[in-house]
């Protein structure tokens, strides 16, 4: 017959056996989850760069804007970008001329 010992050495034995399994379920299912997340935060980093990449244009239209601001102001542009126009001194030697103008997309 067996002793009572001898039950809880086979109760410990299968669950030896079943938390193995339990353990790389568990692993399995943060594994996904973690594939999940990071699928997720690409996604979102893509779209944001997009909306990024999309708001940056520059337009004839700003760049005539920022050149008549500062003509009314009796200075020169120096740079504009869509959010930004910078106006310097006419007489300020460092301007490049305008002849020499380079305009970036």
């Amino acid at each position: 017959m067996y002793k009572r010992t001898d039950l809880d050495d086979i109760d410990n034995q299968r669950q030896r056996k079943e938390i193995p399994s339990l353990r790389e379920e568990t692993a399995a299912i943060g594994a996904i989850a973690s594939g999940a997340a990071k699928a997720i935060l690409y996604i979102c980093c893509t779209i944001a760069m997009g909306i990024l990449l999309s708001k940056c244009q520059l337009d004839s239209e700003t760049i005539t804007k920022c050149e008549q601001a500062c003509s009314t102001q009796g200075t020169k542009m120096e740079s504009v970008t869509n959010q930004r126009c910078k106006c310097v001194a006419a007489d300020d030697p460092s301007l490049v001329p305008a002849t020499d103008v380079w305009v970036l997309p």
